[in-house]
């Protein structure tokens, strides 16, 4: 009878190895967490600085600009923003329907905010005579 030479691994080396994966798994997985929260964040920034080009592109509509313009000076506007456009206006003014319109349609395919715990973003912008000064977007 033939002798058979088995050259496999042994079931101890099997755990040992699987037991160094774990190990180095265990290391990575917080920093790649933190990553893909860095990453989200970017993509936030990133759909901030499309809903203000949107802003100015709006606000070089003629109707949009004067019922922006025609309003209290000194004031600072706040619209929130969500997925697939305009959730309100939070201000005195109540005449900003050419711009939440302009803006609705200029941001339709908007995603939510990625990054944990936020839902929305908010556009200010301050009124200073016939100008609008100060444009921010962040998410909240």
């Amino acid at each position: 009878m033939k002798k058979m030479n088995n050259k496999g691994f042994s079931l101890v080396e099997l755990i040992i190895v699987i037991a160094i994966m774990a190990i180095l798994a265990a290391a990575l997985a917080p920093q790649l967490i933190k990553y893909l929260e860095q990453s989200r964040e970017s993509t936030d920034a990133s759909a901030c600085d499309t809903i203000k080009s949107c802003f100015n592109a709006a606000m070089s509509t003629e109707k949009a600009y004067k019922e922006i313009t025609g309003a209290t000076s000194g004031q600072t506007v706040s619209i929130e923003i969500g997925a697939k456009g305009v959730i309100g206006t939070k201000t005195n003014i109540t005449t900003t329907t050419e711009l939440e319109k302009e803006l609705k349609s200029s941001l339709a395919d908007l995603a939510a905010p990625k990054a944990s715990g936020k839902t929305k973003y908010v556009l200010s912008y301050k009124l200073d005579g016939t100008t609008v000064t100060d444009i921010t977007v962040v998410t909240a």
